[in-house]
């Protein structure tokens, strides 16, 4: 794209900014509201294809999993 080119932009395409627009409203309304933006007649495409997982991690289970690590000994002085 000419534009694009002339931003200086590299290595967006239209794919991914379906994938934005899909992964943003799949975060805010579930993924049939992105399927139906994206014109899909089923969000499994929506969510195989078009929706990027969400890897943070739940701070509950978080901290649950750091308690089981061992406690550090501060040195003495």
């Amino acid at each position: 794209m000419r534009s694009r080119d002339e931003a200086g932009i590299e290595g967006v395409t239209p794919h991914s900014f379906r994938r934005t627009v899909a992964t943003v409203l799949d975060r805010a309304g579930g993924a049939d509201p992105a399927a139906e933006m994206l014109g899909h007649t089923s969000s499994k495409i929506t969510k195989e294809h078009y929706i990027e997982p969400d890897e943070k991690v739940n701070p509950v289970t978080a901290e649950i999993l750091e308690s089981l690590a061992p406690t550090q000994v501060k040195p003495q002085s």
